[in-house]
C-alpha cells in the first residue's frame, strides 16, 4: 500500500496532544490500521442531573396545544416523546428541539387527531404523566 499524506482542514485540537492523536487514527483508519478502543467513549453516562419539567398551555394559541419539556438528554428520548403523542392519536403540529449539553427544552405544539387544539382535561394530563415517565 503506497504512502497517504492526511491533511486535516480544520484545526479541531490546535496544538494539543488531542490533535496528534486524531491525526494518528485517521491515518491509520486510512491505511486500514487498526484503531484503538473507543467504547468507553461511546458508553459515557452523564453525571448532570435535571429534574423533568413539563409545562403545558393551553391559552397561547386557540388552535393548539403547547407542552414545554425541560429534561436531561438522552438516546432516544426524543423518539419515546413522539410515540407516547403517537399512541395517543395526537398530532404534532410544530416542534422545537433544543439541547444544550446534557440538557433538552423541546417545545411541542400540537392538536388532536382532528387538528383541533387538546381540550380534553384528561388527555393533556395523562399525557404529562407519560411524559413524565419517559424523561
Amino acid at each position: 500500500m503506497g504512502k497517504y499524506r492526511l491533511y486535516v482542514g480544520i484545526r479541531i485540537f490546535s496544538g494539543s496532544s488531542k490533535s496528534h492523536r486524531l491525526i494518528q487514527n485517521l491515518t491509520a483508519s486510512v491505511e486500514g490500521i487498526q484503531i484503538e478502543a473507543i467504547s468507553d467513549l461511546l458508553n459515557f453516562k452523564s453525571n448532570l442531573e435535571v429534574t423533568p419539567k413539563i409545562t403545558i398551555d393551553n391559552k397561547m394559541s386557540k388552535n393548539v396545544t403547547t407542552y414545554q419539556i425541560l429534561s436531561g438528554d438522552r438516546k432516544g428520548l426524543l423518539m419515546d416523546i413522539l410515540n407516547i403523542f403517537h399512541k395517543n392519536h395526537v398530532s404534532v403540529q410544530s416542534a422545537k428541539i433544543s439541547t444544550y449539553g446534557e440538557k433538552i427544552f423541546d417545545i411541542f405544539q400540537i392538536t388532536d387527531i382532528k387538528n383541533n387544539k387538546i381540550k380534553d382535561a384528561d388527555l393533556i394530563k395523562s399525557l404529562e404523566e407519560q411524559l413524565i415517565k419517559v424523561l
